[in-house]
C-alpha cells in the first residue's frame, strides 16, 4: 500500500510539473498543452492531500510532496503569489486596467454609469480600458462623464470599428498608434504619455478572445457543476477545448508582435496593461513576464481571479512595468461587479 501511494504521489508531482511548466511551450507547436495551466490548482490540492496523508500516517515520507512543491515553486508563485508587508502607496503612479464590457448595463435614466463613477472615484493617473463603449452616442456620453476626472482621453478602434481600446490619463497624451497584431476583432495599442519630465509608453492590449457563446459558457458551467455527464460532457469538453486551443495559437502570434514592440522600446519607461485572455501560467503571460515585471506577482497575494462569469475563475487581466518602475502594490478589486471582469489596480514608484 505504501508503494502504491508513493507511486501515486510521484505521478501527481510529474503531472503537476507538466501542467505548471506547459506555458513555456509555444501553443503554435504544442496546442494540446496550451491551456493545461487551467487545471494546475487541481494538482496543487491533490499534492497537498498527499502531504496531509504522510503527515498523519508516515511522517518520514512527507519529503515527497514537499519536494513536489519546491519543484513547482515558480508556477505556484505565478498562479497564487504571496507577498506580505505593509504597502506605502504615497507618491506613486496609480494604474488601472479594466475590461468594461462596453458599459453594457446602460441605464439611460441614470445620471452617470456605475463604471464611470467608479473610475472617477478611484482618481487614478492612468486607466487602460478594453471593450470601450460601442456606438457613437454611447461613446460620447461615456467620454463626457469621464473627461472632468481624466482630461486626456484617446480611443482607438479596429478597422471595422466594432472593438475599441481607450486610455484615460491625467497627463498629456503625445501620440497613439495601433500595434499591428493579426486578429479578427481584437487589438493592441501604444500611447506615449508625458508624465512630468518623462515620456512613458503605455501599451494597452486586448488579445484574442476565445469567443464562447452564451450556450457554450453555460455548458462549461454545467461541466464544472457535474450536471453534464457521459457522452454529452465528453463532446462538449472536446468542442470547448478546441476553441480555447485555437485562440491560444493566435495569441502566441499576437504576443510575439507585442514582444517585438516592447524590445524596440526597452530603454524607455514602459507600462503594459490589458486583458490577455490567457491564464497566469500561459505562454502569453510568460512571454511578457520575461521582458517586464509582472506587478501582480511582485506585490499581491492570492490567485487574483479577474474574470468571473459562469464559474470561469482565472486571472487574465495584467499590468507589467519596465525596470524604470518599482511596483509597490497591486490588487484585483472584486467589489466592483458591473462587468464580466474585475479591475486590476497597481501602484508604481519611479526608480
Amino acid at each position: 500500500m505504501q508503494r502504491l501511494i508513493i507511486g501515486a504521489n510521484t505521478a501527481t508531482i510529474l503531472l503537476m510539473m507538466l501542467v505548471g511548466y506547459a506555458g513555456t511551450l509555444n501553443p503554435a507547436e504544442f496546442p494540446n498543452l496550451s491551456n493545461a495551466g487551467l487545471i494546475f490548482p487541481f494538482f496543487i490540492l491533490l499534492n497537498l492531500a498527499f502531504l496531509i496523508l504522510w503527515a498523519l500516517f508516515r511522517l518520514r515520507n512527507i519529503w515527497i510532496p514537499i519536494a513536489g512543491f519546491l519543484l513547482c515553486l515558480e508556477p505556484i508563485r505565478a498562479y497564487c503569489p504571496i507577498n506580505i508587508g505593509q504597502k506605502n502607496t504615497e507618491n506613486t503612479l496609480k494604474i488601472i486596467s479594466y475590461n468594461v464590457q462596453t458599459f453594457h448595463e446602460w441605464d439611460k435614466d441614470a445620471a452617470i454609469h456605475p463604471i464611470s463613477q467608479y473610475l472617477i472615484d478611484q482618481q487614478a493617473d492612468i486607466v487602460c480600458i478594453q471593450e470601450m463603449a460601442e456606438g457613437e452616442h454611447k461613446l460620447k456620453a461615456t467620454l463626457k462623464q469621464l473627461r472632468p476626472a481624466y482630461p486626456h482621453i484617446e480611443v482607438l478602434k479596429t478597422g471595422t470599428g466594432s472593438v475599441s481600446l481607450a486610455l484615460l490619463s491625467r497627463y498629456p497624451i503625445l501620440n497613439s498608434r495601433l500595434i499591428p497584431i493579426p486578429s479578427r476583432g481584437n487589438l493592441s495599442t501604444a500611447f506615449e504619455v508625458k508624465i512630468d519630465s518623462d515620456t512613458v509608453t503605455i501599451i494597452n492590449n486586448h488579445l484574442e478572445t476565445v469567443g464562447f457563446s452564451i450556450e457554450e459558457k453555460t455548458e462549461f458551467e454545467q461541466i464544472v457543476e457535474g450536471t453534464t455527464r457521459g457522452d454529452s460532457a465528453k463532446t462538449a469538453s472536446k468542442m470547448l477545448y478546441h476553441k480555447v486551443a485555437q485562440a491560444s495559437r493566435l495569441r502566441s502570434k499576437q504576443v510575439k508582435i507585442v514582444k517585438e514592440y516592447i524590445e524596440a522600446h526597452k530603454d524607455k519607461p514602459l507600462i503594459c496593461c490589458g486583458d490577455l485572455n490567457d491564464d497566469p501560467l500561459s505562454y502569453t503571460r510568460r512571454t511578457l513576464g520575461k521582458l517586464l515585471t509582472d506587478c501582480y506577482i511582485a506585490t499581491a497575494t492570492g490567485p487574483g481571479w479577474s474574470f468571473h462569469p459562469n464559474r470561469i475563475l482565472v486571472r487574465i487581466d495584467n499590468i507589467f512595468c519596465s525596470k524604470h518602475f518599482q511596483p509597490v502594490a497591486c490588487k484585483v478589486d472584486r467589489r466592483h461587479k458591473y462587468s464580466d471582469h474585475y479591475p486590476i489596480i497597481c501602484h508604481l514608484k519611479r526608480k
